[in-house]
């Protein structure tokens, strides 16, 4: 089951320590990753249309390694994990280590 969500500015997709159960693809809007260290933000990234957020459950993370927060108004459609996991194990071997490699990659990126 998959649905569109709406956030408004400063509204949470998911907090630091979560688990990793949904991947959020932006369909407009922008997204702030963050983590938080003594009480500040400290950005990561930033997530606009067309790109993913919570992805690095695929890999078998199960835990979110940062928050994601709405930086102005935000459209996400949000997928189960686990749909995302069926597929993925049902894909072609070439096709399953390109996405293993490009996530492992963004993760390596984001840790930076």
């Amino acid at each position: 089951m998959q649905n569109i969500k709406e956030l408004k500015r400063g509204e949470s997709l998911f907090k630091e320590g979560d688990v990793a159960d949904k991947i959020f693809f932006v369909q407009s809007g922008r997204v702030s990753i963050f983590i938080e260290r003594n009480g500040k933000k400290i950005e990561i990234d930033q997530i606009t249309g067309s790109q993913a957020v919570g992805e690095l459950g695929l890999v078998g993370i199960a835990k979110q390694p940062y928050s994601a927060e709405a930086i102005v108004g935000t459209k996400v459609l949000e997928i189960p994990m686990a749909l995302l996991k069926a597929q993925q194990e049902a894909a072609v071997p070439g096709l399953k280590f390109l996405l293993k490699s490009s996530i492992d990659l963004l993760k390596l990126t984001r840790q930076s």
